[in-house]
């Protein structure tokens, strides 16, 4: 069968894996881009990386109002006044459980738990859960 009819993971049939490596650094780029659309995916990059919130730098733990809490301290008035900005703690849920499949693609794992009646929020690295 000739190169051009095999599925994408086979057009190594020249030894020319630049295909390959072009459609999975373009994938990269556009969750990339998702995420910086997003204003709390940034948001909570920056928090998590910024270590000053009183715990290990790359993990939270809390509801989704003391999020939208530290969140909002953070972000600058612009993002604030945004409407795709959460003004609420479902709306805040909402959006990371949408967000969530792209953070994990760049390395922060996103876990909702439920503890009796409360429910709790989990930020960690993708490697050490």
């Amino acid at each position: 069968m000739p190169c051009h009819r095999r599925q994408v993971g086979d057009l190594d049939c020249l030894g020319d894996t630049s295909f390959i490596t072009e459609y999975q650094r373009n994938i990269k780029n556009a969750i990339d881009l998702g995420l910086e659309a997003s204003p709390i995916a940034a948001a909570v990059k920056e928090l998590l990386s910024d270590g000053t919130i009183g715990f290990i730098p790359g993990r939270w733990e809390g509801t989704a109002t003391e999020l939208l809490t530290k969140l909002d301290e953070r972000v600058s008035y612009q993002q604030y006044v945004q409407k795709s900005y959460p003004k609420s703690a479902k709306a805040l849920s909402n959006r990371l459980r949408r967000d969530a499949p792209a953070m994990r693609v760049v390395g922060i794992d996103v876990e909702f738990q439920k503890s009796g009646s409360v429910r709790v929020i989990k930020f960690s690295p993708v490697n050490n859960r």
